[in-house]
């Protein structure tokens, strides 16, 4: 027999459709793993989970620089050599990210960082924002946490850092 089922514990909400017997044989376990990560210091400041991409169940470090990395996304940009749209995405939440220390972020926070880079900004980034999200997105460059609310993914975010302490 099928069943569905709903559980939300904080800002963790699953919902699972399958069989009865499954439900029975495993949801003790499964609620006692949504509860660890519920209940964890991992969630974010504005109540999402600060987990990425790479790491579904989240990490103690955020995205949050050890490196003094400094610099406004103009500065981020060319030290990343920025030549296209979903470059100076990234740039923009390298800068979001490391700079001003934030572990997620608003689009249009990111769009404003894009625009702040003036060397490298242009008008049509803004018309294909939301297609280079998506994208960057499905290609693991950002984590979307909730409806446009970004981070960066843990192994991107350490690739950046490592990049940009050069």
């Amino acid at each position: 027999m099928e069943s569905k089922i709903r559980i939300k514990m904080g800002p963790i909400e699953i919902d699972f459709e399958g069989s009865e017997s499954f439900l029975k044989e495993n949801l003790l376990e499964f609620l006692k793993a949504i509860s660890e990560i519920a209940g964890s210091s991992r969630l974010g400041v504005d109540g999402g989970l600060t987990a990425l991409a790479n790491d579904p169940i989240g990490q103690e470090k955020t995205n949050q620089s050890e490196n003094n990395i400094s610099g406004t996304t103009n500065t981020i940009a060319a030290k990343l050599n920025v030549k296209k749209g979903p470059e100076l995405i990234i740039a923009a939440a390298a800068h979001l990210s490391f700079v001003e220390k934030q572990s997620s972020f608003h689009r249009s926070d990111i769009l404003k960082e894009m625009q702040s880079a003036s060397n490298y900004y242009s008008k049509h980034y803004l018309n294909n924002l939301n297609r280079s999200l998506k994208m960057l997105v499905k290609n693991h460059s950002l984590v979307e946490q909730k409806k446009d609310i970004y981070a960066l993914p843990s192994d991107a975010a350490k690739e950046l850092e490592a990049r940009l302490a050069q």
